[in-house]
């Protein structure tokens, strides 16, 4: 998605961005189960409503952020002399482009993550 630009195809943006949902979708409730696995049973309901806020701000944030890095890099293209539909459709594959960042710095902390073995007592 980061090599958007006016000639792009619908048909390949509904795609990649069906893919792009259906990943998120897969990977939230692993996370999750994840997360609260490692919480003692006593302070789970502060946990999971701790969990539930902090996905919801940063979502909320991401795209504050990133509406404005979209506002700004269109302003940018146009300033260059681009069409509108062209500085907005390029802007939006520097947008994702941006938003890969995150995942490259995540993707070495999940290695990090092991699962430890109870011991029943």
């Amino acid at each position: 998605m980061g090599n958007l630009s006016i000639e792009t195809a619908m048909l390949y943006v509904v795609i990649w961005t069906s893919v792009r949902y259906l990943g998120i979708a897969l990977c939230n409730m692993p996370i999750t189960n994840a997360g609260m696995s490692a919480i003692p049973v006593e302070i789970a309901g502060y946990a999971s409503a701790l969990n539930n806020w902090a996905r919801q701000s940063i979502a909320s944030l991401s795209i504050a952020l990133f509406s404005a890095l979209l506002a700004y890099r269109s302003a940018k293209y146009m300033s260059g002399g681009a069409s509108i539909q062209a500085s907005e459709a390029t802007a939006a594959g520097d947008v994702f482009l941006y938003s890969m960042l995150p995942l490259i710095v995540a993707l070495p902390l999940v290695l990090l993550l092991r699962k430890e073995k109870r011991v029943n007592r």
